[in-house]
């Protein structure tokens, strides 16, 4: 099996759930029979622990009756599972406890009594008997014989819960599996995301620029070089109303660039920074455009063929404001 099958195998199960699926009981009526004896024996169960104290006595000659009707079911359940040809319901009418124990296999009866003598005790205690005879005994042997048939009916149920355990296990598998790659994508995706942020902040010549503007505002403002600072959390500039007001940066050298991500004034106003432009130059005389937005925004990420240039400035293209919360410069 190539290997990436043998990964997409090892995620899904698909084997495993569909030999576990074949394993089960095919016959429908058996996993009818078999949820009938689930049945019965929760009731017993519940008859013999009630959650309250019952007003007319004991509940175990009833427990004792449930767990015979739950043994005749599983001992049915047991014949037909896997059995296509299995009667039909009209033709089970007459089942009884004493005719599924004649069909049964000794061995599974012996396997789930532990030993030859509890079997007998347990054909003698339950075979040929009615609701009256339960009744009818002592209340020290109904208690015992109510707990007798409450391993006994276990133990015959088991093969036939492994079955649809096994494909619950494999179901449950297959969930944690799959909940741990999801979980190993999203931290994978995660990581990449944060190592692209790193990776931006250290191409990021910004921090290591000066920068000025065209007039500069009284109120609001971080002192340059800082783009961040408590006294001005909106914006790091703000100049006054003019004709082409504009931030310049600096790099101190000749750097190539490829890109320039642009944070908007993040409580108001983001019309007044459009039209936008973005241009480099050399000398600080002769400028070139690398990239125009007219577009409203909150962040634009301005991406162009790669320059050499030492200044950068951002400007508004005609009369206007211009104000903004960050600026990276990315080589």
């Amino acid at each position: 099996m190539p290997r990436r099958f043998r990964l997409l195998e090892w995620l899904w199960l698909g084997s495993a759930r569909k030999r576990a699926s074949e394993a089960r009981p095919s016959s429908p009526r058996a996993l009818e029979l078999s949820r009938r004896a689930e049945l019965a024996a929760e009731l017993a169960e519940r008859a013999r622990r009630p959650a309250e104290a019952l007003i007319h006595g004991s509940g175990d000659p009833l427990a004792c009756e449930l767990y015979a009707e739950a043994v005749c079911w599983a001992l049915s359940a047991q014949r037909v599972a896997g059995d296509e040809a299995s009667p039909a319901p009209a033709a089970e009418s007459k089942l009884s406890v004493s005719t599924e124990w004649e069909r049964a296999d000794p061995a599974l009866l012996l396997r789930a009594a532990g030993n030859p003598e509890a079997l007998e005790r347990m054909r003698a205690g339950i075979c040929d008997k009615t609701f009256v005879d339960f009744a009818e005994l002592e209340r020290r042997e109904q208690v015992e014989l109510a707990t007798r048939l409450a391993g006994f009916v276990s133990e015959l149920l088991n093969p036939l819960r492994s079955e649809r355990v096994r494909v619950a296990r494999i179901l449950m598998l297959r969930l944690v599996r799959l909940g741990s790659v999801a979980l190993a994508l999203a931290a994978l995706s995660i990581g990449i995301w944060k190592a692209r942020g790193w990776y931006d902040e250290w191409r990021d010549l910004a921090p290591r620029a000066s920068w000025t503007t065209s007039s500069l505002y009284p109120v609001g403002g971080c002192p340059q070089p800082a783009q961040t600072c408590k006294e001005s959390p909106y914006y790091f500039f703000h100049t006054y109303q003019e004709d082409s007001p504009f931030v310049l940066f600096d790099l101190g050298k000749e750097k190539t660039l490829s890109s320039v991500v642009i944070e908007n004034r993040l409580d108001c106003c983001n019309d007044r920074a459009v039209p936008l432009l973005i241009e480099v130059s050399s000398d600080n005389r002769r400028w070139k455009k690398v990239k125009r937005r007219d577009a409203v925004f909150t962040t634009w990420k301005a991406k162009f063929p790669a320059v050499r240039a030492r200044y950068v400035k951002i400007r508004v293209q005609g009369p206007g404001i211009l104000h903004l919360s960050r600026v990276r410069l990315l080589g």
